[in-house]
């Protein structure tokens, strides 16, 4: 295929991983000398590829998706808290208002309502944004839809016996962020993420090689 095409499979998702070689025939160089410059230069002829493979992989976005108990009564939530601190994710569809988000790309989770509020989950978006029915039963049961996203957590803290990251210190260590959105699923501004993914590894004692923040 041509690059372009290439390009094109990356961009629209068909291709999640690009791995591109270049065949060099032993008989073409009878010196060292000959071999070493025909890997030279198949090196330098795959470097476009992958620095654009590269470049199309950091763009993954974050956002920051909303709960409120008193709107949604999240039935399995003591039992997610524990499973996923034993290394187990947990997929729910949730609430998003964006349809910008796709696999692969971060979330994190801010309970809103009454105090305490705060960042109490991270994850990853397991299914890109699609309509379905709204949460609230009777609207539902009106017809009402709404965005959706499925979210992948991988980390869910008890916010009645556990730590968060308050809302109230959010708001004053990234003033530029919008941490009282009106709906579930705004971006989080790219200036910002290094700051929250650093608090976020405080908070549950993990470090900057986590797994869970390697490219997906």
């Amino acid at each position: 295929e041509s690059q372009d095409v290439i390009k094109k499979k990356v961009e629209n998702k068909e291709y999640d991983k690009v791995q591109i070689c270049k065949y060099i025939s032993a008989d073409d160089y009878p010196t060292n000398e000959e071999i070493e410059a025909g890997i030279l230069g198949a090196v330098e002829a795959l470097l476009p590829y992958y620095e654009y493979v590269v470049g199309a992989a950091s763009q993954k976005r974050v956002w920051l998706l909303t709960w409120n108990p008193d709107n949604w009564n999240w039935e399995d939530y003591e039992e997610v808290c524990v499973s996923t601190k034993e290394g187990k994710t947990t997929v729910i569809p949730w609430t998003c208002a964006s349809k910008q988000p796709v696999i692969g790309d971060e979330v994190f989770l801010i309970k809103t309502g009454k105090q305490p509020r705060g960042i109490i989950a991270h994850g990853h978006v397991a299914k890109a944004a699609y309509d379905a029915p709204h949460y609230d039963p009777e609207k539902a049961a009106a017809g009402t839809m709404t965005g959706h996203i499925d979210a992948e957590y991988d980390w869910i803290q008890h916010y009645e016996n556990e730590g968060m990251l308050l809302q109230d210190d959010l708001k004053e260590k990234f003033p530029q962020q919008q941490w009282s959105p009106m709906g579930s699923g705004i971006e989080i501004k790219s200036e910002v993420i290094p700051g929250l993914r650093k608090m976020w590894n405080a908070l549950i004692g993990k470090d900057e090689y986590w797994p869970s923040y390697k490219a997906v």
